[in-house]
Formats: structure tokens, C-alpha cells, sequence
């Protein structure tokens, strides 16, 4: 099934769109008003990611630079992860990445909270290939996905525990079936 809202994650192996569970992205310029006002609509099934879009918890230099290392074309030279670092530390606050939010305060360490990452990795991409490559979402963004859980799954912490709390919890049995299962495998 399509997603009819593209901002939105539906969790998987519920299949009812009445019955299903909602993650959305943070803000999605929303207030916190308007969000709890969602998840009061939605009697609990809406729940928001604390960041803006999934792509600010990717926006890891080294985890950048590997990426763009392993794409065909992107740059003749390798990257550095001191170029994504500089370019990441010269926009974060570009106020082109946050509209229609207010830009954070320069000292403020929120910005990766309200930063469009999608945007950010966007122009990065165009910027630091010359033109060459296009970052997409469907693409890279599951890439990058993976390369963060390898190299600093810390910083999926925050989501992940998010996904934890909407999951339906296993039942003891399923459970002790599951890690009877995981001990055989050893």
C-alpha cells in the first residue's frame, strides 16, 4: 500500500488503516499543541519522532562521507569526513533548512532537532558532487540508515526507543519462544 502521507511511517503487520499505529516525523511544523491534539484525535495511535525528519538522526560526518565514498561518480577524489564536517558546521544555520521555524541560536546544540536533515543532505549531495548526484530519499536514506546502526547506533537511540514504545510488546510465551529460538542458533 502507498503512503498517502509521505511524512508519516506506518509500523508494519497491522493492517487495518483504522487499526494501524502512526510514527510521524517530529514538528513537521507543528506545534506541540497541534500534536497533541493529533494523538488525542487518533485516541493513541499517532506518535511524533522527537527530530524534525528521520534524516537528522543520519546526519553523521564520517557516516556521510562513507556513503558518498561508495557511490559511483559522486567525487573523483575521496571525501573527507573534515569536508562534510565543514560543510555541516557552515549551513547548520542557514535559515533556508528550518522554514518556516525559527533559526536556533548559534550556541544552541537543538539545531539537529529542527534542521531539515532531508534538505541538508539534499544540497550537500548537489554541493559536494559538483552537480553529479542527487541525494534520494529512498534510497540513501536507508543506506545511510545502516551505515549509522554499524559505525554509531547511539545516534538511532532516540527513535529507536520511540518505535520500542509503539510496537505491540510480545506476550511471556512468544517471547521465551523467541530467545529459546536465538539460544538454538548459537
Amino acid at each position: 500500500m502507498e503512503n498517502p502521507h509521505p511524512q508519516t511511517f506506518y509500523t508494519s503487520g497491522l493492517t487495518s488503516p483504522q487499526g494501524r499505529k502512526l510514527l510521524r516525523q517530529s514538528q513537521e511544523v507543528r506545534s506541540s499543541t497541534e500534536q497533541a491534539d493529533l494523538v488525542r484525535q487518533s485516541r493513541g495511535r499517532v506518535h511524533f519522532i522527537p527530530r524534525r525528519t528521520f534524516e537528522n538522526y543520519l546526519l553523521n560526518p564520517v557516516c556521510i562521507a562513507a556513503l558518498c565514498n561508495n557511490i559511483e561518480g559522486f567525487s573523483k577524489r575521496k571525501m573527507p569526513t573534515s569536508r562534510i564536517k565543514k560543510w555541516l558546521a557552515d549551513r547548520k544555520h542557514d535559515p533556508r533548512y528550518y522554514k518556516p521555524l525559527k533559526v536556533p541560536a548559534r550556541t544552541a546544540k537543538t539545531w539537529i532537532n529542527s534542521v531539515n536533515g532531508a534538505w541538508l543532505l539534499g544540497d550537500m549531495f548537489r554541493d559536494l558532487s559538483g552537480g553529479l548526484v542527487s541525494f534520494e530519499k529512498t534510497s540513501h536514506s536507508p543506506m545511510l540508515t545502516e551505515l549509522v546502526l554499524k559505525n554509531s547506533a547511539k545516534d538511532l537511540a532516540e527513535v529507536a526507543e520511540v518505535i520500542k514504545d509503539v510496537l505491540p510488546q510480545p506476550d511471556i510465551e512468544t517471547s521465551s519462544i523467541i530467545q529459546g529460538a536465538g539460544e538454538s542458533l548459537r
